[in-house]
């Protein structure tokens, strides 16, 4: 009996290494026709992480925004990030010793050679109460549309699910992913 799990061990090896070297880049998974002629609908998700700014004005009008790196399918690596929310600062929510802030906002993400990606997004942006509230640390949950795109994004439609948080010094991380189409056949993974 132990010989024959160290035959299949020893099988699944070897597939598994003859699928990493076969040379072939990883795809994104395409998960049905577009609706648009001659793009591909897919699996979408990159992540971002860069510093924030934060700041109200006397109404309670408050904006954050950050500026950053990206790495995912479709982005590549090191595409440019870019994230704002608006709020206003009286139409809080109190859910236990958080506060919370429906936001909403905008995006862009500027990859090296396949085009430009913009997007609004909507969502809850909470954060610990005490003497007040900064969105550092904070954490927000919401989704994303896709509202145009140049290059490989042209006419991409598009949206999913977005979350960021940020530590006490303001550095955020976001993350997004849901499905897009874009020109052609789906792009490589990672």
């Amino acid at each position: 009996m132990i010989c024959g799990k160290k035959v299949t061990a020893t099988i699944f090896a070897v597939m598994a290494l003859a699928l990493v070297s076969s040379g072939r880049p990883a795809m994104a998974q395409a998960v049905g026709p577009s609706p648009i002629p001659g793009q591909t609908l897919f699996l979408f998700s990159f992540i971002g992480s860069g510093p924030s700014t934060f700041s109200c004005n006397e109404g309670g009008n408050c904006t954050s925004s950050f500026e950053g790196i990206a790495n995912g399918v479709a982005t590549g690596r090191n595409a440019q990030v870019s994230s704002n929310f608006s709020w206003n600062f009286y139409n809080l929510i109190i859910a236990g010793n958080q506060i919370c802030f429906p936001v909403d906002g905008t995006g862009t993400v500027t990859t090296k050679h396949k085009g430009q990606l913009d997007f609004f997004q909507v969502g809850l942006l909470c954060g610990p109460a005490g003497d007040g509230f900064s969105p550092a640390p904070a954490a927000f949950n919401g989704s994303f549309l896709i509202t145009g795109g140049t290059g490989r994004f042209a006419e991409s439609v598009g949206g999913g699910s977005a979350t960021a948080s940020s530590n006490p010094n303001g550095f955020v991380q976001l993350f997004v992913e849901g499905s897009v189409t874009w020109k052609g056949k789906a792009p490589r993974a990672g």
